[in-house]
């Protein structure tokens, strides 16, 4: 049997305290404050127990979504309402540098679902996406620094409690370019095979597009629309939440102040990214084509009218249109 030493022993003191401050560090990166690994730990393992949700595990046994992502980065909650330019968002934030996490939170604004898209190709239904109840607070814990995840998540007041470490990017987009969007990719779903409730009139799927078609679509869809803009929009007005503005990158007046925009997006995140690179972006991600792209970006100008604003403002769209 070998003898051991003072030294030995001082050196195995002192390889514990460098595991017991690598420990320290990644519970401090992964926002968890005093809390034990251990505990986290517990708590995950419990959750994806309870759901049978597929994780992938990291070299420390934690479970994660995904592999990657950077240590001195937040965690990101990339939020917005439907066809206001979350996908865009989404390859923006990869392009610089961000890691996915391949979750779709919310996807027809039903909180506490998250849709994983991670395992499957795109497809305009999406129907091998596999959807559970998982918490916001739960998916952030399985989220890593230089993250993101996706999604149309209803805003809570309690919600902020979980987002220590978090920071939200907020998708904005023309309204009225996100209701033609909205018809449209309707349409896309009825010509795919999706079906309707018998009380949800599609008869005007398939016909040119006119303000009657918008019209019709406005009155049988708006409603649940301007629903989901009531329960959604509130994560704007956090005072940490950042802006990214779908129009200034795809609709720019010059193309600076598109660039201009993706280098205070860049800013936010905290990734440093050279002019070349931001135009590089620019040119790739805009318009590429994404899980529930439908072929053309929409321009509202193109089939509005008087009638089609007098309904917009029957259904109550007035009141999120800033004057």
């Amino acid at each position: 049997m070998p003898k051991y030493t003072e030294s030995d022993f001082q050196a195995t003191v002192d390889r514990l305290t460098r595991v017991e401050q690598l420990v320290a560090g990644i519970i401090r990166r992964a926002g968890l404050r005093a809390g034990r690994l251990d505990d986290h730990r517990r708590v995950l393992n419990q959750r994806l127990h309870q759901i049978s949700f597929p994780v992938l595990l990291a070299k420390d046994g934690t479970p994660i979504l995904v592999d990657g992502g950077r240590a001195e980065l937040p965690k990101f909650l990339v939020i917005s309402v439907p066809r206001s330019g979350t996908h865009l968002a989404s390859e923006v934030l990869s392009a610089l540098g961000l890691v996915s996490g391949g979750l779709h939170l919310s996807a027809d604004g039903t909180r506490g679902i998250a849709q994983d898209r991670r395992f499957f190709l795109p497809s305009p239904t999406g129907s091998d996406w596999m959807n559970y109840e998982l918490s916001l607070a739960d998916v952030i814990r399985l989220l890593q620094p230089g993250q993101f995840v996706q999604g149309h998540v209803p805003f809570s007041p309690d919600l902020v409690a979980h987002l220590d470490r978090v920071a939200v990017i907020y998708v904005d987009r023309d309204l009225r370019d996100v209701l033609v969007s909205s018809m449209r990719f309707v349409e896309q779903l009825v010509r795919s095979g999706v079906t309707y409730t018998d009380d949800m009139d599609i008869t005007w799927c398939g016909t040119p597009d006119t303000p009657a078609k918008l019209i019709s679509y406005l009155r049988g869809f708006g409603a649940g629309v301007a629903d989901l803009i009531e329960s959604i929009s509130p994560w704007q007005a956090l005072p940490e939440a950042f802006t990214l503005d779908f129009d200034r990158i795809t609709k720019p007046t010059q193309i600076d102040e598109a660039i201009e925009h993706l280098g205070e997006i860049a800013d936010f995140v905290g990734i440093e990214r050279s002019e070349e690179q931001l135009r590089e972006i620019l040119k790739s991600r805009v318009g590429a084509d994404t899980a529930t792209w439908t072929g053309r970006l929409s321009n509202f100008r193109e089939i509005w009218s008087d009638d089609v604003e007098r309904v917009f403002d029957e259904i109550g769209f007035r009141r999120y249109v800033e004057p």
